[in-house]
């Protein structure tokens, strides 16, 4: 339980661990854009990211968020958070071009 002045207890917030360690999110804005990509869906880009993470050690949370403010031209911009590693954006006009993100994220800690 949280102490009187632990900053959770005065927001009634309960602090939980993931079961994730870090967090890849993909915009989904950027297909919607008259200037996105014409043939790349997030949805898609989605699905790739996570077949193709799976084999890390650690686990990632692979998400559709709104706007990240990279807004590239005929891309979709993606952003990679993992523990031990730096933050890591990414401008992908195909889902092949997924594994330069995965490259980025390899030898991760195990957790």
């Amino acid at each position: 339980m949280a102490s009187p002045d632990h900053p959770s207890a005065a927001v009634g917030a309960a602090i939980v661990k993931p079961r994730f360690a870090g967090v890849v999110l993909v915009c989904r804005e950027c297909e919607k854009r008259s200037s996105g990509p014409s043939k790349l869906k997030a949805k898609d880009l989605q699905k790739e990211l996570k077949r193709s993470l799976a084999p890390l050690p650690v686990r990632l949370r692979i998400v559709q968020t709104g706007c990240l403010g990279m807004c590239p031209k005929k891309r979709i911009a993606v952003v990679a958070m993992a523990p031990g590693k730096p933050l890591c954006a990414a401008e992908l006009r195909r889902a092949d071009e997924v594994q330069a993100v995965v490259a980025a994220l390899q030898e991760l800690p195990s957790s």
